[in-house]
């Protein structure tokens, strides 16, 4: 692993909202290692400004996120001045068109896809890695539950086609207090759906965690029109949720991944593969609410140990070693 007397430097991705949180994190979890490190105020499509940053800075190794925004001609001059590049695929596979214009320039890619991951392999990028995303616990903690936010189930998230149908079927099948947060304005769903149509900062969605009873957790389809994956990867492996949720000591219901058990025990989070299925094990969660609050209690200790930003980075910086 990299030594403290060696500096990484964080690019911001160009990408807003989550990103923020996710590259805030980041620094702060180097800071945590005990590494120097600082944040570029640079826009990814200012060049000349990137370039400025690092003959200042003179890092050891240039991280960021995706890598989508930036110039080749950025790549260019910091594999001309030996600047090793770290990016996370953060995006994958849904993104995974735009990954791969990304991988010839890094010295190292880590992708939170398994399934990303054996393609890039079988298309010759060996310098790439498993990195699964992870959870800030200072920012999702269990906090006051409040009244205002109640539900007894809460899905916060894009209103993804497959989100909308699976809402509206529980709507339609459980007389039960829902809410949905994110940007679902314009979408039509029955009077007792409680639609917070804006985007919540990671603080203010902790909060909703906390005061919900059940917190759903579900996944973008593959074939997605917002999805740029031309050769369908598909994928396998957690979303940043998975891990946020339960940092919240909340009780999660996932929608199944293959590698789901993985990371996390059958007793820690709840599955299911249908919608069909959804109603029963929902009833089920809040008629024994003891369970529910043992294996909300059992993902905390298991992501709070194994899956944060701290862990991630001390994973990645170990292929980068002084």
């Amino acid at each position: 692993m990299m030594t403290a007397n060696r500096h990484v430097l964080v690019l911001r991705s160009g990408y807003g909202k989550v990103y923020r949180y996710f590259e805030d994190s980041i620094v702060s979890a180097l800071h945590n290692l005990a590494l120097s490190s600082s944040l570029a105020p640079a826009h990814p499509l200012n060049t000349e400004a990137l370039i400025e940053s690092c003959r200042q800075e003179k890092p050891d190794l240039v991280l960021t996120l995706l890598g989508y925004q930036l110039d080749v001609r950025f790549f260019e001059w910091l594999q001309k001045n030996e600047i090793p590049l770290a990016v996370w695929l953060t995006e994958d596979p849904y993104m995974i068109d735009r990954s791969l214009q990304v991988l010839p320039y890094a010295k190292k890619a880590f992708t939170i896809d398994r399934q990303a991951l054996s393609y890039y392999r079988k298309l010759g990028f060996t310098d790439t890695a498993f990195l699964p995303l992870a959870t800030n616990p200072d920012v999702y903690k269990r906090g006051k539950q409040l009244d205002e936010l109640a539900s007894s189930i809460c899905l916060v998230g894009y209103p993804y086609q497959a989100r909308v149908d699976l809402i509206r079927f529980l709507a339609d099948h459980l007389p039960l207090p829902i809410t949905v947060v994110g940007e679902w304005k314009d979408i039509s769903l029955p009077s007792h759906v409680n639609v917070v149509s804006r985007w919540v900062t990671p603080q203010d969605v902790a909060l909703f965690y906390t005061s919900s009873r059940i917190v759903l957790n579900t996944y973008r389809s593959d074939s997605d029109p917002a999805n740029d994956n031309s050769t369908g990867v598909k994928g396998t492996s957690l979303n940043n949720r998975t891990f946020e949720i339960a940092s919240c000591r909340a009780l999660q219901l996932t929608e199944y991944r293959t590698e789901l058990h993985d990371f996390f025990s059958v007793d820690e989070i709840p599955s299911f593969r249908t919608k069909e299925e959804l109603p029963d094990k929902i009833k089920q969660l809040l008629a024994n609410p003891t369970d529910a609050e043992q294996a909300a209690n059992k993902s905390y200790l298991a992501v709070t140990r194994h899956h944060t930003f701290e862990n991630r980075l001390a994973k990645l910086l170990s292929y980068f070693p002084a």
